[in-house]
C-alpha cells in the first residue's frame, strides 16, 4: 500500500512514529521489525527507507528495544517491593 507514494526523508520519519505510537509500540521496535520484514523479503519498503533494512539498523534498533524493556522490568520490580 505505501510502496506507491512518495515520501520525503521526515515525512516517512513522521509516518514511522506515528504509526508506532497509534499501535502501542516504541519506534525501536517497529524499525527493527520492519528491517527484519523487509530483509526477509515479506514487506516492501517505499524507496525512501532503504536505510532500515541495514543489519546494524536493525541490532541498534533490537539493543535499545532490550534496553528499555529492561529498564521498565526493573522498575515494575522495585515498583511491587515496595508495596
Amino acid at each position: 500500500m505505501l510502496a506507491g507514494m512518495n515520501f520525503g526523508g521526515s515525512e516517512l520519519v513522521g509516518l514511522i512514529v506515528a504509526v508506532s505510537f497509534a499501535a502501542g509500540l516504541n519506534v525501536y521496535a517497529t524499525v527493527a521489525t520492519l528491517g527484519l520484514l523487509a530483509n526477509a523479503g515479506l514487506l516492501d519498503l517505499p524507496t525512501g527507507l532503504p536505510l532500515i533494512t541495514s543489519w546494524r539498523v536493525i541490532a541498534a534498533s533490537a539493543a535499545q528495544t532490550d534496553i528499555i524493556a529492561s529498564m521498565r522490568w526493573s522498575a515494575t520490580r522495585r515498583t511491587i517491593e515496595r508495596d
